[in-house]
């Protein structure tokens, strides 16, 4: 069995998670997150048209005082696709308001009427309409934190019971680690922040868990079987004996993610590139964040002897 060197290396990877550590929230600072309308309420119109048309087209509508004085500040989103209506021309757009236009029954037939009298030569289709308070957006947002508070806390106590109180600790540096990698991909290329993304961020933590669960057993099991060898090297080796089927698990799951992310409904890619992300720091966290602390902490209780 070939075995890697990752603890005698972990300062570079210790290097790799500081930049992951540091620059996920200076993206999430300078680029912000695209909250959905599960956080921020309002409304949301999403059409269909039988022609290719462009934003500026329907910011040229939108941007009507009619429009404005109902909706206030409309932003406009094109859904990217494919599919059978990319290769026929069509396009799809989303008309978002900040505004709560449930009162409002006849606006999305006033903004229907408005495109079809801007839009030259082309059939509107109305696919959908949302409308969301503010108070339930409000309340999303707290009860989102506090979900993610809670599971953190109780993976924390699991890991506790299960193993001792150093591997609690360092999985969940390595939790904080993929949430900060997942959220700041997201940020980066602007996907939307709802409801399902914060699903993905939770079955990412649970994934995570899972992997480092797996070598900790391994280490666990190596200290009973092999008490005259180094902790460092054996928690190297104990790494390298979980390597290939931690590789084999990220890799066929990864591709599964990745063929729904390119061919699947465009309401999932969101999903799925949410996942892709934390499946690959939650493979990557727990060699280079778990393991090498754990032995770093043990050094510092238990200094190695010099020869």
């Amino acid at each position: 069995m070939t075995e890697f060197n990752f603890i005698g290396n972990r300062r570079y990877l210790y290097l790799l998670s500081l930049i992951v550590f540091i620059g996920s929230p200076l993206i999430i600072g300078i680029r912000g997150f695209n909250l959905g309308l599960d956080f921020v309420g309002g409304s949301e119109f999403r059409y269909r048209f039988d022609r290719e048309v462009s934003p500026d087209e329907i910011r040229a509508v939108t941007g009507q005082k009619t429009i404005q004085d109902l909706a206030g500040n409309v932003t406009i989103q094109r859904v990217l696709y494919q599919g059978e209506g990319e290769t026929l021309g069509h396009s799809e757009f989303i008309v978002r308001s900040t505004r709560d236009l449930s009162e409002e029954a006849t606006f999305e037939q006033r903004l229907t009427e408005a495109l079809a009298k801007g839009l030259s030569n082309v059939n509107i289709e109305p696919l959908s309409s949302t409308i969301i308070g503010p108070v339930v957006g409000s309340n999303l947002k707290s009860n989102t934190k506090k979900a993610v508070f809670f599971a953190v806390l109780i993976i924390l106590l699991y890991m506790w019971m299960r193993f001792d109180l150093r591997p609690g600790i360092t999985s969940t540096i390595a939790l904080a680690h993929d949430t900060f990698a997942v959220l700041g991909a997201v940020a980066l290329v602007g996907y939307q922040v709802d409801i399902t993304t914060v699903a993905a961020v939770l079955t990412v933590l649970g994934y995570s868990l899972n992997d480092s669960i797996v070598i900790l057993d391994r280490v666990r099991e190596n200290l009973r079987l092999k008490k005259k060898v180094p902790y460092d090297e054996l928690v190297n080796t104990s790494i390298n004996q979980s390597l290939t089927r931690t590789i084999y698990t990220s890799v066929t799951t990864l591709l599964t993610l990745i063929t729904l992310f390119m061919f699947g409904p465009e309401i999932l890619r969101n999903f799925a590139f949410t996942l892709v992300i934390g499946i690959i720091s939650g493979t990557l966290s727990t060699i280079c964040i778990v393991t090498p602390l754990l032995v770093d902490w043990h050094h510092r209780d238990h200094p190695p002897k010099k020869a």
